[in-house]
């Protein structure tokens, strides 16, 4: 397992653990594209029969990348395997917000109250984590084509919701993988990913 941090001065900040298996993603504009085709030499096989797997690979990783970024994401992770030649992946995007919906002069909701609200609202759940009461929310989605139009293919997507103790500031993991027929498999991993995160500040 690694730490992975996200601070922000002066706001509340978050460590996360992920397996070794998973991949930090570079989602820096000016450097993700090199960071990823150095991602993609360290963790793929060498020789021309796999070029074009890497090229795929790469651009795949360089569409999450700006997909994470367009979000307002601060951290990104990717994982895949390919066991008996079936290729099996998944991407962690993380951001920290402000809560909204608070009233000027009025007092922020507890983190119950706004797991609670968050639940309600996405149509998910209130579980808890490590971290506090969070709302769950899961859904079946299409990512964007990778043309920029239309939708591409079918991914299950799992959202975490944990508020910060203040009420003031959430955390917002967002778990997805292709790989639907796995879904409960992949969701163990997510919500086990989402227990290690801590609130630092």
């Amino acid at each position: 397992m690694a730490t992975e941090i996200i601070s922000n001065a002066g706001l509340p900040s978050v460590e996360l653990l992920l397996p070794a298996t998973w991949n930090r993603l570079d989602l820096a504009p000016a450097t993700r594209l090199t960071s990823i085709a150095r991602l993609v030499e360290r963790t793929t096989k060498a020789g021309p029969e796999f070029a074009e797997a890497r090229t795929t690979m790469r651009a795949e990783f360089e569409r999450a990348a700006e997909i994470g970024a367009a979000s307002g994401a601060s951290l990104a992770f990717v994982y895949w395997s390919a066991p008996e030649g079936k290729l099996a992946s998944a991407s962690l995007f993380v951001a920290l917000v402000d809560a909204t919906g608070r009233l000027e002069g009025h007092p922020a909701p507890g983190p119950r109250a706004l797991a609670d609200a968050l639940a309600a609202r996405y149509g998910g759940e209130v579980g808890e984590l490590e971290a506090g009461p969070a709302a769950r929310v899961r859904r079946r989605g299409r990512v964007p084509a990778e043309n920029g139009s239309g939708t591409g293919p079918e991914a299950e997507i799992v959202t975490w919701y944990v508020p910060h103790e203040s009420g003031r500031r959430l955390a917002v993991l967002t778990f997805s993988t292709p790989n639907v027929g796995l879904a409960e498999e992949f969701g163990e991993v997510f919500d086990t990913v989402a227990d290690t995160l801590r609130w630092t500040a």
